[in-house]
């Protein structure tokens, strides 16, 4: 049996239809894997987050691999990649499909054995999927600067919540970018087990009926 294709909702909290979808479902794929966005990504910080997660002891990768899978429970959410080392998921916005991308690369420390993940959301292009040409216009904009207003750590909030939400709480973590987000700072090393990202976090989680928005969270822009 094929896998359910997950539904993509705009800002109304109505499933994306007809042209629009076409074009976000031919577009979005392409914009999420060359990143043009991120061709700049040395040179501007605003429309990235970066941070280091730390699992504790006992936590073991089958546990991280399967958690990370649940990640397609959240709206507007497909899995891109999962491997023993690498998770990668792309985001569409509700506001006209932008395209952001999660990308985690896991590893194992040789001295403690517990699992550290490199974790990065980044906007892709400045052109939205549901806008035709959306690869070429991003490439043709890859210099332009934007912001991704606050929206990239948002996604790592919520990918933490869907570990912790299924057996694997990041236990510790390092904030090093983030981009335009109000809500959070860089800091050192500390543990988040009272934080909101400790627990699940208000995220977009698909509702039971298709379409009907989200779950107890207000629509994003």
């Amino acid at each position: 049996m094929a896998e359910e294709q997950p539904v993509i909702t705009n800002k109304a909290g109505e499933p994306v239809e007809g042209c629009t979808l076409c074009l976000v479902k031919l577009q979005g794929p392409c914009i999420s894997w060359v990143r043009p966005a991120q061709w700049i990504r040395p040179c501007f910080g605003k429309h990235h987050s970066h941070e280091n997660w730390f699992w504790p002891e006992g936590t073991d990768l089958p546990k991280i691999k399967e958690s990370f899978q649940n990640v397609k429970s959240l709206q507007n959410y497909e899995i891109m990649r999962v491997t023993d080392s690498h998770f990668m998921a792309r985001k569409y916005t509700p506001f006209l499909q932008w395209v952001d991308v999660v990308d985690i690369t896991v590893s194992k420390d040789a001295e403690s054995g517990t699992y550290r993940g490199d974790a990065w959301s980044m906007s892709a292009g400045c052109c939205p999927a549901s806008c035709c040409c959306a690869p070429l216009g991003g490439l043709l904009c890859c210099l332009f600067p934007f912001g991704d207003h606050g929206k990239t750590a948002k996604h790592l909030d919520h990918v933490k919540g869907v570990f912790a939400s299924n057996g694997a709480p990041i236990g510790h973590l390092e904030v090093l970018t983030f981009g335009e987000s109000r809500e959070h700072s860089a800091s050192p090393r500390h543990t988040i087990i009272d934080r909101v990202w400790g627990e699940a976090p208000a995220s977009p989680v698909k509702s039971p009926q298709e379409g009907a928005g989200f779950d107890g969270v207000a629509t994003e822009s």
